[in-house]
């Protein structure tokens, strides 16, 4: 197998903070999770941010997406991002989870979208990083979401996530994870 090529590597954290609804503080209905560690140069990474230069995901339960197929494809979660360039979120990927037993981790592969206008209109933001890969680590208990970016690694992304899931690429892994500087 070809070893990938890890472009970046970000760590979003669940903000569990309650948000104001109807006068009264509740919990958010869908998880969001925010940027709280960074690695690496991907030339996507800055079409992620918000207007106001944030990068957050919310991950979406595929039976709450009314844009959702209904067929044994559709994956069970999508992880919506917010960039400014879009009017409104788009899917960075649909996520099929396998846990890992050992880890305590969903690990899954995704990709960015191969077409240049999205559903809703917009200029997909991606569209020049449509032949990378994403390797998604989430938490067993959704506490946080681990995304390696694979430049080039579209072809292979599947084997990757499967050698990744087995351990194969750990040290690399944690040599990421260290050199991961924390997002204020």
């Amino acid at each position: 197998m070809i070893t990938p090529r890890y472009a970046c590597y970000m760590r979003l954290e669940r903000n569990t903070s309650m948000i104001k609804r109807n006068g009264q503080l509740v919990e958010r209905k869908v998880m969001r999770f925010d940027l709280s560690a960074f690695a690496g140069f991907w030339s996507g990474f800055d079409k992620l941010k918000t207007g106001k230069g944030e990068i957050y995901a919310s991950l979406v339960c595929s039976n709450e997406n009314p844009n959702r197929k209904t067929d044994g494809t559709t994956p069970e979660y999508y992880l919506q991002m917010y960039p400014a360039a879009c009017k409104r979120c788009f899917n960075l990927s649909g996520l099929r989870l396998m846990l890992n037993d050992e880890s305590g981790a969903w690990a899954c592969s995704g990709e960015p979208s191969r077409l240049a206008r999205l559903r809703s209109g917009d200029a997909n933001p991606l569209y020049a990083e449509r032949n990378d890969g994403f390797i998604f680590l989430i938490d067993k208990d959704f506490r946080y979401i681990e995304v390696f970016v694979i430049a080039d690694g579209r072809p292979f992304i599947d084997a990757y996530r499967k050698a990744i899931a087995l351990g194969k690429y750990d040290t690399e892994l944690a040599l990421i994870r260290q050199n991961a500087e924390p997002v204020v």
